[in-house]
Parts: structure tokens; C-alpha cells; sequence
């Protein structure tokens, strides 16, 4: 039995993307996402936008795009959104909770451990990594690809404090933190040499973890599983990565011109 239609599904978490980022949009700016086609990025689209953003939205705008009808005033009666005087809308109490179930649609949930399948027609949105990282308050990232455009990313919407990668982009890392001006009292990012960083994950203040199964770059591309451990389960993996992150080297910020002095 189809609850909703995937236009409903589309504006939900639209409303609740840019409402979490602030911003609460109006009746007619929801409508008009939904009736709007997104154009195709152009080929000077950053990396960055191509590895994350795509990712995010590509749930939102689908495969291909055909207009439908106006939904706003439909969820407004099914109480889902709530409308302030001044027109702007964001979702209800309900409306978040029907969001989050049909989030839930490529979970399986068992003793504590949650399983995530990501797959070309449906991956596993790059904001949905992002909500389980705020909803455990997740503190350290793990993985060996990182490029100087994820770790900003991480640093600037995440709960991420500390990030270990390979060493293969350290130069560019070294001149992004110099340009972002990362204290590395607050924030860290550590390099570690030779080929022993493998796996992919996120470490929780709560002692769990989420173990990623590919880089941001391939997210989109690859049949890829993301499992979420409670702290009971995860005392080993989360114990081994914690002896890599002491034995890795310290990334200081280093500007360009200080470079080739």
C-alpha cells in the first residue's frame, strides 16, 4: 500500500534539509521544487560538489523528471508541514517522524546494529551519514582517500573533531587547514604512513561506530554497506583504530608560499 508518493517523499526532505540548515522555506518555494527540473551540472562542477552533493540530492530528484502536482497544501491538511503567517513552512512533529520511517527504508535494525544498503539507483545519502554522525555525536573519522574538499566538508558539517587518512593529498590538506585556519587544538588531522589504513568509519562519543563501506568518491557508484555497531559490540575495531590514531603523524597547516621557502 503506497503511503506516500515520491514527490511527498522529495518535499519532506527538502523541508527538513533546509530547515535543519536554518533556513525555513515558503509554501511556493517547496511547490516550485517539486515542479522545477534540476538543471544537469556543467563540467566545471567541483569535485567536491560531484562526490557529495550529487549524492545528498540525487534521492530528492531522481533518475529522470516528470512534473507532478502541487503538494504543499495536501500536507498542510495531512498535518505533516506547519505554516507560519508569513507563509514559511517547516515540518511537524509528524511530518519528521514520517521522514525519518521513510529514511529507514534500506535499514535493517537487529541487537542494536542498524544496516544501511547503498546502491547506484538508491544510495545512501551523503545527509544521512551526516544525521547518524550528529546523532551519535560522532568525534573521529577514518578513511585512507580523503581529499582536502572532504575534510573540509567533515570539519564544516559534522559533529568530526579528528580525521586520520592516508598520506597520499597531504600536501593539499596541509594548505586547506592553513586556509580554514583549523586550530589543531580543536580540531586534528592526522596522516599515517604505509598501507595499513584500510576501512572506512565513523567513531562515536557513545563507544560505537559505523563502519563505511567506500570512500565519499565512490559512494554514488558501488554497492556499498554502512553498518552501524553499538559500543558492545564495536570495543575492537574502534580499540585498533585508536592505536592507529596515536601512531599517526600530526598534519600542521602550511600555506603555499611557506612551502617552497
Amino acid at each position: 500500500m503506497e503511503i506516500v508518493t515520491l514527490d511527498i517523499e522529495r518535499a519532506l526532505t527538502y523541508v527538513s534539509l533546509l530547515t535543519g540548515s536554518g533556513y525555513a522555506p515558503t509554501v511556493d518555494e517547496v511547490d516550485t521544487f517539486i515542479t522545477t527540473p534540476m538543471p544537469q551540472p556543467s563540467e566545471s562542477t567541483s569535485k567536491i560538489m560531484r562526490s557529495l552533493t550529487s549524492v545528498a540530492f540525487r534521492d530528492l530528484f531522481g533518475q529522470h523528471w516528470v512534473a507532478g502536482d502541487k503538494v504543499s497544501n495536501y500536507m498542510l491538511e495531512m498535518g505533516w508541514l506547519k505554516a507560519k503567517s508569513s507563509g514559511k513552512v517547516h515540518l511537524s512533529s509528524a511530518g519528521a517522524a514520517l521522514l525519518d520511517a521513510l529514511s529507514r527504508g534500506n535499514e535493517s535494525h537487529a541487537n542494536g546494529v542498524r544496516v544501511y544498503t547503498s546502491t547506484p539507483e538508491r544510495p545512501i545519502a551523503v545527509s544521512q551519514l551526516v544525521s547518524l554522525m550528529q546523532q551519535h555525536n560522532s568525534d573521529t573519522y577514518i578513511d585512507p582517500y580523503l581529499t582536502a574538499d572532504h575534510i573540509e566538508y567533515l570539519f564544516s558539517n559534522t559533529p568530526i573533531t579528528k580525521i586520520l587518512t592516508g598520506a597520499s593529498k597531504l600536501e593539499e590538506i596541509q594548505i586547506r587547514l592553513a586556509e580554514l585556519r583549523i586550530d589543531s587544538g580543536e580540531k586534528q588531522v592526522r596522516v599515517l604512513i604505509g598501507r595499513e589504513l584500510h576501512d572506512r568509519a565513523a567513531l562515536h562519543e557513545d563507544g560505537g561506530i559505523a563502519l563505511i563501506g567506500t570512500s565519499f568518491r565512490k559512494i554514488e557508484s558501488k554497492v556499498v554497506g554502512l553498518v552501524d555497531l553499538p559500543e558492545n559490540l564495536a570495543r575492537g575495531f574502534r580499540s585498533a583504530m585508536e592505536e592507529l590514531w596515536a601512531r599517526a603523524k600530526v598534519v600542521e597547516p602550511s600555506h603555499p608560499d611557506t612551502q617552497r621557502s
